[in-house]
């Protein structure tokens, strides 16, 4: 159950953090995520989770003016359709996410070893 609380609140600060301070926070959140030992399986939880917000927020976008209108517009510019234009802007995040969890993830089992190792030099 904490996992998909987490998972809850994750979305909600990718879209507020997004609308916030843009783009970039994702990343940056995924790997404060990636330090939580709860936070399994973390590289497909924060990447569904910076998808999802950005649904969200394409989704609120859209209840307020042509969305799919400006992503065919923008879809020409790359000989993509709408739907395509749409499907790459939510894969961006996902990667984002992903991967900057996976990173936090991996130091987080390196710091863990090596915290078991004296660091000194033998006598």
């Amino acid at each position: 159950m904490r996992r998909v609380a987490a998972w809850f609140i994750l979305l909600g600060l990718f879209a507020a953090g997004t609308v916030l301070l843009g783009w970039w926070v994702i990343p940056l959140l995924a790997a404060l995520y990636g330090l939580f030992p709860f936070a399994r399986p973390a590289w497909s939880a924060a990447a569904l989770a910076g998808a999802a917000a950005w649904a969200l927020l394409l989704a609120i976008a859209a209840a307020g003016g042509p969305v799919l209108e400006l992503a065919g517009k923008v879809g020409d510019v790359f000989s993509l359709s709408a739907w395509t234009f749409v499907a790459v802007t939510l894969l961006f995040p996902a990667i984002l996410a992903g991967a900057a969890c996976e990173v936090a993830v991996g130091a987080r089992r390196i710091a863990g070893r090596r915290g078991g190792r004296s660091s000194g030099a033998a006598s």
